[in-house]
């Protein structure tokens, strides 16, 4: 506790010094840094990179830790990530590029495009979108050594949509009846675009996203290409460096559901375009923040807690904060990515871990604290 002496000491140096430097408020990204900096030197990652922006005004964009522990490369905003299920978002988007261009329609039954499909005449491309088609989600079959198996192995498209159509437990319940994430539907989605385009799934996100929008670090992975300034992919192991090099994954075999690479500043850009209104015409907007709906009319949950999901974004419960968001899990990296609809905030944030499989629990707890941090001080810096 200061004495008398030391406050008027205090005082008095504070009247010494010029207006300016009183005034000069504190920096409002030294928590994001410190907590980035601490959770590194935690082994909760190897490295992450963070970008903030308000509107299309870039705030923030920074890189900590390793993107090769090997090679001792650090992270840095223009390394190469992979960003799982965030992908959706631009597979969806694509979907509605494609109906705007007359390709296709949500309401078109998936047998249009995979008329062998088992169900396929009962599913409309939009119960694919939103996660009502009823179906099961590949990864989660079986065993943990199971879905690494499925994952490490290459397939075609033609020979993954035949390995989903394959599956004994493929029908959950009937479609419309109840929300279920699937990563089964949207490689069919996928599937959809490459038949309705005649082009690669790359060829035709870049056709219609990625080049139009000025995202340069985007496109749908493939592990055989050589790509510069890539982040290694790791997993949580206890050791001398705290982690081991992830398992592989094939982008063949996960395609429309989560084969991207991009970078938290290209995430945040994509966002803001989107949500913009840049991106997607204005039908094809609303509709993609549309929540679903079942066919009974219930409302959508997720192992028993309420959901509100889209065309390929997770949407805000009712008396939450408007943030619509999409996350991202594949071996060895975690993505979040959020835009605050009224205060303009987008956030992303990557970890080259893929702790949600592995490791300590606290993982994804500190991502979570990251994201928050970063929207805090964004908020300030635009205060």
């Amino acid at each position: 506790m200061l004495n008398r002496r030391d406050a008027l000491g205090l005082t008095a140096a504070a009247a010494a010094l010029p207006a300016t430097a009183l005034a000069r408020p504190a920096d409002p990204w030294t928590s994001v840094r410190d907590a980035a900096a601490l959770a590194v030197r935690d082994q909760m990652t190897p490295g992450m990179q963070l970008s903030a922006w308000s509107g299309s005004t870039p705030l923030f964009s920074e890189a900590f830790g390793s993107a090769d522990l090997e090679a001792g490369a650090a992270m840095a905003p223009a390394s190469v990530v992979r960003i799982g299920s965030a992908t959706k978002t631009f597979t969806a988007a694509t979907v509605l590029k494609l109906q705007a261009e007359g390709l296709l329609s949500i309401q078109d039954p998936l047998a249009r495009f995979l008329p062998d499909f088992p169900r396929a005449a009962d599913i409309t491309l939009e119960r694919l979108l939103n996660h009502t088609a009823g179906l099961s989600n590949y990864t989660d079959e079986g065993t943990l050594e199971d879905m690494f198996r499925t994952l490490a192995t290459p397939r075609s498209t033609t020979q993954m949509v035949d390995f989903l159509a394959a599956q004994p437990k493929l029908q959950r319940v009937e479609p419309g009846a109840e929300w279920h994430y699937s990563n089964t539907g949207y490689i069919l989605l996928g599937a959809v675009i490459e038949k309705a385009t005649g082009q690669s799934l790359q060829d035709a996100m870049a056709s219609r996203l990625f080049s139009p929008l000025g995202l340069t670090a985007s496109a749908v992975d493939d592990e055989t290409e050589v790509v510069r300034g890539r982040a290694a992919a790791y997993t949580n192991l206890p050791g001398a460096s705290g982690f081991a090099h992830a398992a592989f994954v094939s982008m063949s075999a996960i395609g429309g559901s989560g084969a991207m690479r991009s970078s938290a500043d290209d995430l945040c850009r994509w966002f803001t375009l989107l949500l913009g209104g840049q991106a997607l015409p204005p039908d094809a907007l609303r509709q993609a923040l549309t929540p679903a709906t079942l066919a009974g009319g219930d409302p959508t949950l997720d192992l028993g807690d309420p959901v509100q999901y889209g065309l390929g974004l997770f949407l805000p419960l009712p008396g939450q904060p408007r943030i619509v968001t999409h996350t991202g899990t594949i071996m060895g990296f975690m993505t979040y990515v959020g835009a605050d609809l009224d205060t303009g905030i987008t956030t992303a944030v990557v970890f080259n871990t893929d702790s949600g499989f592995h490791g300590p629990n606290g993982v994804r707890t500190r991502m979570r604290n990251i994201r928050e941090a970063l929207r805090t001080a964004a908020v300030a810096a635009t205060a």
